[in-house]
């Protein structure tokens, strides 16, 4: 029998972390086009303050910090932060077409 922490490791170990950089390098290089998703951050934090039932599901903690960043004004920061430097990161890639 695996321990819990033989389990958790061999998951951290498999996961493939990639960055902006990487990313786009790679589409460069193979003919592809990128567009990374902006604010996802701000509409997380935004969905929480706004929707009642998305709210529910993440109270707590992480629905009062969101409330305050968003009602303190950070929101609009936050939709400022660039792609690469946020969390979570959603890409477009498809192929470039020819010219």
């Amino acid at each position: 029998m695996l321990n819990r922490t033989t389990v958790d490791q061999g998951i951290w170990n498999s996961l493939n972390f990639i960055t902006c950089r990487a990313l786009s390098a790679h589409c460069n290089n193979h003919d592809l086009n990128c567009h990374f998703e902006k604010a996802l951050l701000y509409k997380a934090l935004k969905r929480i303050d706004d929707d009642p039932l998305f709210e529910e599901r993440h109270k707590g903690a992480v629905a009062s910090i969101a409330r305050l960043i968003m009602r303190s004004g950070l929101g609009r920061l936050i939709r400022h932060i660039p792609p690469c430097l946020a969390t979570p990161m959603v890409v477009e890639i498809n192929k470039r077409k020819p010219h």
